[in-house]
């Protein structure tokens, strides 16, 4: 028993120890750096979700290695997330979020679906966010509407624009 809680003692502290050295990083926009342990860090909880969500943001950043392999990773650490977090929950808004953004980003497969599924997330995510109850994180998530508007490559071009200055627009009562 005391063996175990030794053991138990030693996972907290070495998942601490990941934790604030992928934050060091993480805090000075080394996301690359930050990748290794925060996986590190998420292999021993991978139910924190601090960690989860530091470590897809830093894939969605990292600018170094295969990007594409970066990004599909943030889904699946965002997808993960939102097992274990309340639905309509502020935790799973944040992931909705995040998870748009990565899917903004993915470079690779069908932009379009890549696009239209950024898009569904972040409207997801505006469902909790709102003007009233997060003002910021609510401009944020218009923000990244537009920007996924904006850059969605089907679609009639002039209403996607449209589309987008509208969600800036919106952002813009806050920001």
């Amino acid at each position: 028993d005391q063996l175990a809680q030794l053991d138990a003692q030693a996972e907290v502290e070495d998942y601490k120890r990941f934790e604030l050295r992928g934050d060091y990083y993480y805090f000075r926009s080394d996301f690359d750096q930050a990748i290794e342990p925060y996986e590190r860090a998420m292999a021993l909880r991978p139910n924190e979700i601090t960690a989860r969500n530091n470590l897809g943001i830093s894939h969605i950043s990292a600018r170094l290695g295969d990007i594409a392999a970066h990004r599909s990773r943030a889904i699946d650490i965002f997808n993960g997330t939102l097992k274990i977090v309340r639905t309509g929950s502020h935790e799973w808004a944040t992931t909705q979020n995040n998870l748009g953004n990565a899917w903004a980003q993915l470079p690779n497969g069908n932009l379009e679906k890549n696009f239209q599924t950024a898009i569904d997330c972040f409207t997801r995510a505006l469902e909790v966010r709102t003007k009233s109850t997060f003002p910021a994180e609510w401009a944020t998530s218009q923000n990244n509407l537009g920007n996924a508007w904006q850059n969605r490559p089907t679609g009639d071009r002039a209403k996607n624009v449209q589309t987008a200055i509208d969600c800036y627009t919106r952002a813009l009562e806050i920001r």
